[in-house]
C-alpha cells in the first residue's frame, strides 16, 4: 500500500510538473532565420582541435617552429577568427 502510494505521488507530481511547464516559442519557417534562433538557444562550440595533431606531424613535434602568426593553409584551425 506504501508504495502504490509513492508511487500516485511520484505519477502526481510529474504530470503537474509537465503542465507548468511553459510552451516554447514556434521556430521560424525560414531555414536561416531557424538556424539562427536555434544557434541563439543552444550555441554550439566545436572542442575538436586537429593543431597538436598538426604540428606533431608536419613539424616533427617541433612547436616552436610553426609561426601561428602566419597563415597555415594545411592546418584546420583557424587562429585568427
Amino acid at each position: 500500500m506504501h508504495s502504490l502510494a509513492l508511487l500516485l505521488t511520484g505519477l502526481c507530481f510529474i504530470a503537474l510538473t509537465a503542465a507548468c511547464t511553459p510552451a516554447e516559442e514556434p521556430m521560424p519557417e525560414d531555414p536561416v532565420e531557424r538556424a539562427k534562433a536555434l544557434h541563439a538557444k543552444a550555441p554550439l562550440i566545436d572542442g575538436h582541435n586537429d593543431l597538436p595533431w598538426q604540428i606533431r606531424r608536419k613539424a616533427n613535434r617541433d612547436v616552436w617552429s610553426i609561426d601561428l602568426d602566419q597563415p597555415q593553409p594545411d592546418f584546420h584551425t583557424d587562429i585568427p577568427r
